[in-house]
């Protein structure tokens, strides 16, 4: 069965990351050597539809109110804060808080009685050569899929210089055709001391997916816009053959192994052929993009000078995987609540 939930809430588009200093006012140690150039991936042919320019309009950029250091933090985390010490849904304790604001750095964690939901919430602060701060935040809602990044700054001004899908694919590759909905975010880990910041890729789970966005964003959100695809994806964890599941991709159910052939019939009482094509093409788009990359993390440092981040260094290389194995690991949407 298959159920569609619309609410509303901010969709972020592209990239983006900051972390915080060990000290506000001391200098980001940066190494002499660049340790990376700048991830231009010059040999690989990318063909990105319109919707991917670094000119899209900007979401997940907010503007913290003049204040102290401390009171800025504390913005990047409001939404988790208020909802934790909410009178009438939030527990009014938080799980975990450090608040180390001296230092640029402010997490929180806590829950309500609701489902037994929680959210985190991590912000860090970045000096810059002029005094002034960049702001970062990275919050998890697990019971609505929320995932947001938040910026004080445009994202394309403080990621590393040339940042797009081709800083994680391989040099020489074949060439990759890109959807024009949001596939990818990002996902930040501040640290509490330094300014060393991993950047992962995450796949966004079919259902979840924006349609006419970027490729790369930096959030997702059920409240935002969701589908329930739970036939759909027992349909896929039935199949034994990965042929068979090409076979219903291009709508030939003919060529469907015969041991993959119940389940798929039993499938088309609640969907349609031309549903399950049409969502086996999507999540086969992000396989040859998958397929396509060398790594899905970076290791990047923060660059005072520039304000900006730079990139130290390619981390979790991306291991060869069949489009059956691909799908066993691609994330699920199941409403919790």
């Amino acid at each position: 069965m298959k159920k569609t939930m619309f609410l509303g809430l901010l969709l972020c588009l592209l990239t983006a990351c900051q972390a915080p200093d060990k000290q506000p006012d001391q200098e980001a140690a940066i190494p002499d050597s660049q340790a990376l150039e700048s991830p231009d991936t010059k040999a690989v042919s990318v063909a990105e539809p319109a919707t991917t320019s670094p000119a899209a309009p900007w979401s997940g950029v907010v503007s913290p109110p003049e204040g102290s250091l401390a009171e800025q933090l504390a913005f990047m985390v409001k939404q988790c804060h208020d909802m934790v010490m909410d009178e009438e849904m939030g527990s009014g304790e938080f799980d975990e808080k450090i608040d180390a604001a001296a230092q640029g750095y402010l997490r929180i964690s806590g829950g309500w009685p609701t489902c037994g939901c929680n959210c985190t919430s991590t912000a860090g602060a970045y000096r810059k050569a002029d005094g002034s701060y960049l702001l970062l935040s990275q919050e998890q809602w697990p019971c609505s899929y929320r995932n947001i990044a938040q910026s004080s700054e445009n994202w394309d001004r403080i990621l590393p210089e040339g940042f797009g899908i081709k800083t994680f694919l391989s040099e020489g590759g074949e060439e990759v055709s890109l959807p024009d909905q949001s596939m990818l975010r990002l996902q930040f880990e501040i640290p509490q001391k330094g300014t060393q910041t991993q950047l992962d890729l995450k796949w966004i789970p079919l259902g979840l997916q924006f349609p006419s966005s970027p490729l790369i964003g930096t959030s997702m959100d059920q409240d935002l816009h969701s589908t329930y695809l739970g036939d759909f994806w027992e349909l896929v964890e039935s199949v034994k053959v990965g042929e068979s599941l090409m076979a219903m991709k291009d709508n030939r159910p003919d060529e469907i192994s015969q041991e993959d052939r119940q389940p798929y019939t039993e499938a088309l009482q609640e969907l349609s052929a031309e549903e399950i094509a049409d969502y086996l093409g999507t999540l086969f788009q992000a396989y040859q993009i998958y397929s396509s990359m060398s790594h899905t993390s970076l290791r990047m440092d923060w660059d005072r000078e520039a304000g900006r981040f730079r990139i130290l260094e390619k981390l979790n290389p991306a291991k060869p995987l069949s489009f059956l194995e691909f799908l066993a690991t691609y994330p699920r949407y199941g409403p919790m609540c």
